[in-house]
């Protein structure tokens, strides 16, 4: 038996204890137009951005959830100038930050001092790509790639937490494996991956297939007893099956010992923790990629959304999704992507289109059904 998944890197266990992970997109303000931007970021702050005040009453109502983490996004974080401010009140409430700024020349290695002196655990950033011409072609944003590296050499000189994260999509899967080398090489304690989905710039040519989606999740968790980071998905929830068929053989058929290994991942490694998306105005989402509002900040507490919106409850019984998702045996693991589901078939409810798996009670149906046919041919006239 390999060691449970939280032992493998001790320093990011609050991470991992996490029950409750919420991204706030501050502004859409960005200088920067980047080919994978879910935000569609803008060149100016928008009017209706929550105000400073807004904004720590958000925090309050963040620190009520268990154990909360709290990335801050944009857009471009260093746009409002009140983040300083912002950071530092969330800190003082006792919350673990993650930063994911824009490389412009608003963040520099000044900058990065100063996010340390006040307390800022994460910074994360963006790589698309192992070399400057093709990174720099795929963000549309020349310099960006040195930028990048140059950044991460400071923030791990200041002894700050590296979040690297990753496109995965039709332009950038080739490079996966050069990137992987840069991650380690890096320092980085956290490689996420985000799985494309259609949105904002992305486009449905630009996402993989289902067959492509499977390569790619199956590769990481091969990698990722070997490397020295840990390896996160967004939007590439079979990651967590392909984790546990690796623990227990992929053809595997005992349900029971499926339900043991999801009960000992969920303890060990936390993929309970659920996740909530505030937008710049305020408006609640289930993720950053699903464009279903479920509530406002504005009129009602985040609290009060999370427990009574419909939207989230029918996220939350994944035995209510449609299709194999539904009866998926892994499905309280993965349950897929909503997002993708969302984008594709218009019902966020629906199969994750970019899943191939074939669940055991499909199987076990198929099997049933060639047996019969065979029965009834053998027992046809002649």
């Amino acid at each position: 038996m390999s060691m449970p998944f939280s032992m493998q890197v001790a320093d990011e266990r609050y991470f991992l204890q996490s029950q409750m992970w919420v991204t706030w997109e501050i502004t859409k303000a960005c200088a920067l137009h980047c080919t994978p931007c879910r935000a569609d970021a803008q060149t100016r702050r928008a009017p209706a951005e929550l105000s400073t005040v807004e904004g720590k009453r958000l925090i309050d109502q963040i620190v009520e959830f268990d154990t909360p983490t709290l990335e801050i996004t944009g857009g471009d974080p260093f746009e409002r100038p009140d983040l300083f401010e912002l950071l530092t009140y969330a800190i003082a409430k006792g919350l673990h930050v993650t930063l994911s700024p824009s490389i412009t020349d608003k963040f520099n290695p000044q900058m990065v001092h100063a996010l340390r002196e006040i307390g800022v655990s994460n910074i994360a950033l963006g790589v698309d790509a192992p070399s400057a011409d093709a990174h720099d072609q795929y963000r549309g944003v020349a310099g960006s790639f040195i930028g990048t590296m140059d950044l991460l050499r400071v923030i791990r000189s200041v002894g700050m937490r590296i979040h690297i994260n990753t496109s995965v999509g039709r332009r950038t899967v080739g490079y996966l494996h050069e990137i992987e080398h840069l991650v380690s090489h890096m320092g980085a304690s956290v490689w996420n991956l985000f799985f494309l989905v259609p949105g904002g710039r992305v486009k449905q040519e630009d996402i993989l297939t289902g067959r492509e989606h499977e390569h790619v999740v199956r590769w990481l968790a091969k990698r990722e007893k070997d490397v020295p980071y840990r390896i996160f998905t967004t939007e590439g929830q079979q990651f967590h099956r392909i984790r546990i068929q690796r623990e227990i053989g992929t053809d595997a058929h005992n349900l029971m010992c499926v339900k043991n290994h999801m009960d000992q991942l969920t303890e060990s490694s936390g993929h309970t923790q659920e996740t909530i998306f505030i937008s710049h105005t305020g408006k609640v989402y289930p993720s950053p990629f699903m464009p279903v509002a479920v509530g406002d900040v504005r009129y009602e507490s985040l609290r009060r959304i999370y427990d009574d919106s419909p939207i989230l409850k029918s996220l939350r019984n994944v035995d209510g999704f449609r299709g194999k998702c539904g009866y998926c045996e892994f499905n309280h693991l993965c349950g897929g992507s909503r997002a993708r589901a969302y984008a594709l078939t218009g019902d966020y409810l629906e199969t994750d289109p970019s899943c191939v798996y074939q669940p055991l009670a499909v199987r076990r149906a198929s099997g049933r059904r060639r047996i019969h046919q065979i029965v009834s041919s053998q027992e046809a006239p002649a």
